[in-house]
C-alpha cells in the first residue's frame, strides 16, 4: 500500500513524507481510485460507536519542510488509499508539528451502510459534520 501513496523520492536523497499504512481492521475489497469519499470531523470514539468500522490508518510523516512542500498532495494520496483499501470515509486523527518534524495520521473507515448487511444511516452521532 505505501507503494501506491508515495510521492516519488530519489533514493539517495528524501524529499518528500515517509507513507505509512497499518491495516487496524477487517479486509475489504478495493474500490475505484476516484470512489466518493466522506470526510468526517469527529471525535474517533464518536465514529467508532456510530457503527462505523475502522480499516486503517494512513500515517505521513518527515521534517516540517517535507510536510509543507506535499501539503497538497495529501489530501489526494489519503484519497487514493483509503478507496484502496476498501474505505468510504476518512477522518483526521491526530497531527504533531515540531521544529523538525511532522505527523498527520489519517483513519480510514467502512460506514455502516456500506458494510454488508449494514443498515445505519453512514452519519455520524452528532456533534459531527461532514467536511
Amino acid at each position: 500500500m505505501a507503494a501506491v501513496l508515495s510521492f516519488g523520492a530519489c533514493a539517495h536523497q528524501r524529499s518528500t513524507p515517509d507513507v505509512t499504512v497499518m491495516r487496524t481492521g477487517p479486509i475489504h475489497a478495493s474500490l475505484p481510485n476516484d470512489c466518493p469519499l466522506t470526510f468526517l470531523n469527529n471525535q474517533h470514539m464518536d465514529i467508532l460507536a456510530s457503527g462505523y468500522e475502522q480499516l486503517a490508518m494512513i500515517i505521513f510523516s518527515g521534517t516540517a519542510r517535507e510536510m509543507d512542500r506535499s501539503a497538497s498532495a495529501i489530501p489526494g494520496a489519503v484519497a487514493v488509499g483509503a478507496c484502496k483499501l476498501g474505505g468510504d470515509t476518512v477522518s483526521l486523527f491526530n497531527t504533531m508539528d515540531t521544529a523538525r518534524s511532522a505527523v498527520v495520521q489519517f483513519i480510514v473507515w467502512k460506514s455502516p451502510a456500506a458494510k454488508p448487511g449494514g443498515s445505519g444511516t453512514g452519519q455520524p452521532a452528532a456533534p459531527g459534520q461532514g467536511i
